[in-house]
């Protein structure tokens, strides 16, 4: 059976405590639209939603489900910022057991909902 872990990168400011009640409603919230696409498009999706480095967080969860692949949304830094934040999906690329598959919009316009 294939497993795959997907991941949307939401722009948010600080790390989220999880704990805090409203902040992971809000979190949860964020998702809506992306995991009833996926439904609607006749994959079955698990929420889980944990603090940490995204990376770190990502390559660990994959590691775990055994998943045979990780999507993940390229956010387009540039190369300053990319030198200076590090990107996601290259540390989960290099650090991941699976295929990663990063998937770019043609236009950045297009990933509003």
């Amino acid at each position: 059976m294939l497993s795959a872990i997907a991941f949307q990168q939401m722009p948010v400011s600080k790390e989220i405590n999880v704990k805090a009640k409203g902040e992971a409603a809000w979190v949860r919230q964020m998702t809506v639209p992306f995991t009833k696409r996926l439904k609607d498009a006749g994959l079955k999706i698990t929420e889980v939603l944990k603090g940490g480095k995204p990376w770190k967080v990502l390559v660990e969860e994959a590691e775990k489900w055994k998943a045979d692949c990780v999507f993940m949304g390229a956010r387009g830094l540039g190369m300053v910022d990319r030198f200076l934040l590090g990107s996601v999906s290259s540390a989960v690329a290099s650090r991941a057991r699976c295929s990663v598959e990063v998937v770019r919009l043609k236009n950045k316009m297009e990933c509003k909902e």
